[in-house]
């Protein structure tokens, strides 16, 4: 990456958390505590001076994107490196063009050589694929998941026949038991439903219902994974995808469906699961109108304080990109073959009421029944909180007096921007949640121009 794309929304779009972000950017506006400051085509650097007496020295890999500070902070990148990357997206004078010092030069070349020797190494290590080798692992592999499945299945009818009251008091033991089990059977897709089931025993007074629901979805994808040779080939492949059979990127570019358009990125979710960062990164076609769900994962550690994601995204910004779909039933997971222009900041585009995301939904639903996340947009909604105070929850309330529950959280900043008018919002909407079906909030602003959706010059609406 060059100089040339670094702007203020991709700086802020790499912030690890909101508290981070209001941090880098209290730092961008302190240039008087920082010293050493300078750019190149490579990357940033500076030193900036905290409460001790050694400023913490900052540099940012811009090809990676990559960073390292010599602060303790352990989120990445930190509120420092988030400073000097807003600080020199606002200004070309934050950080002057020059010839890194030795701490940075030094640091650059031993990323080099680092990732220099990993492609040298994997090309020698690389080999023809052995069909027969190959159809051999592939077989002991189904073996283990279908062992693994009988052994979920006889589970699954033990808690019907038991019920299900026992499960509220004895906490996530039996689901982690469970979901142990399935990782050694080599069905990780099946754990991660299993675990997500152990939130529910106790989570409201309709759990039970919910509980049983999850089940049924579970058994149902038990009996569809044992009879995939006569399922559509979409279906098929949405079905093994959930057990845990997973296509690499590169067979997704090769053979996947390539769609061009000018994609408005319309939010991120990040979750932390042992020392791996994902995030799932939801685009919206301007002119196709396909909805996108682009999921990646970073570890934790390594040289240079830890790696950035692959693809960075601009909430709220419009990119023309091709991307490639992985097959399915209703296709949505993606991944990016290539961009073209600079992002542009634009408004969300017109949406719909709740009764009109419930009907998106279940169209979806109706394509590949086991979805359990899907993202839409809604407009005319006002946010309020139950009677109780935020204990009774925060929802969102249409025109038509139709209202959606929120996902936890303090909601305060999006009350204040509504203040009592509507707004539309972009969110992710989640039916398995553990009070039950959730909608999470991305981004909002207060409305769209007249004319319906937005185009690259369109620039009101005061986004989130």
């Amino acid at each position: 990456m060059s100089s040339a794309v670094l702007t203020v929304e991709w700086a802020e779009g790499l912030s690890p958390d909101a508290a981070s972000l209001k941090n880098g950017r209290k730092l961008a506006n302190q240039a008087a505590k920082w010293s050493d400051r300078g750019r190149s085509d490579a990357a940033l650097w500076g030193a900036f001076q905290g409460s001790g007496k050694t400023p913490y020295q900052v540099r940012v890999d811009l090809a990676g994107p990559a960073w390292k500070c010599s602060c303790p902070s352990r989120k990445l990148p930190c509120k420092h490196a988030l400073g000097l990357l807003i600080g020199a997206a606002g200004s070309d004078a934050f950080c002057p063009a020059g010839d890194p010092p030795d701490w940075v030069a030094e640091w650059l070349s031993k990323r080099a050589s680092t990732a220099q020797a990993k492609a040298t190494k994997a090309a020698a290590q690389k080999k023809p694929a052995d069909p027969k080798a190959q159809a051999k692992r592939r077989a002991a592999r189904e073996r283990k998941i279908a062992d693994g499945l009988d052994r979920l299945t006889l589970w699954l009818d033990d808690r019907l026949r038991q019920g299900l009251a026992e499960l509220e008091v004895a906490g996530p033991g039996p689901f982690e038991e469970q979901a142990a089990r399935l990782v050694d059977a080599q069905a990780p897709g099946l754990a991660a439903r299993m675990r997500a089931l152990s939130e529910i025993p106790g989570s409201g007074p309709d759990w039970p219902d919910r509980l049983l629901a999850g089940f049924a979805s579970l058994r149902l994808l038990i009996v569809a994974y044992q009879n995939q040779d006569g399922l559509p080939e979409g279906l098929r492949e949405d079905v093994r995808s959930l057990i845990g059979w997973n296509r690499t990127e590169r067979e997704t570019i090769d053979s996947g469906e390539r769609v061009n358009d000018a994609w408005l990125t319309l939010g991120s979710i990040e979750w932390e699961e042992d020392r791996v960062r994902g995030r799932r990164t939801w685009l919206k076609g301007i002119a196709t109108g396909r909805t996108a769900e682009v999921v990646q994962f970073s570890a934790y550690g390594g040289y240079g304080g830890g790696q950035g994601f692959a693809e960075t995204f601009v909430d709220g910004c419009v990119q023309a990109m091709e991307l490639a779909f992985h097959p399915s039933a209703a296709p949505r997971r993606a991944v990016v073959v290539g961009r073209e222009a600079e992002p542009v900041p634009v408004p969300l585009p017109p949406g719909t009421g709740v009764a009109g995301l419930l009907d998106e939904t279940a169209d979806e639903l109706a394509a590949c029944p086991f979805r359990t996340i899907f993202v839409g947009v809604l407009s005319g909604v006002t946010p309020l909180v139950g009677g109780g105070g935020a204990a009774d929850g925060w929802w969102l309330r249409d025109e038509d007096g139709a209202g959606v529950r929120l996902a936890r959280g303090d909601w305060w900043e999006l009350l204040a921007e509504s203040g009592g008018r509507p707004l539309t919002v972009a969110g992710e909407y989640a039916t398995d949640a553990p009070g039950g079906p959730r909608f999470r909030p991305l981004r909002w602003d207060a409305g769209v121009p007249e004319g319906g959706t937005p185009g690259p010059a369109d620039t009101a609406g005061g986004e989130r």
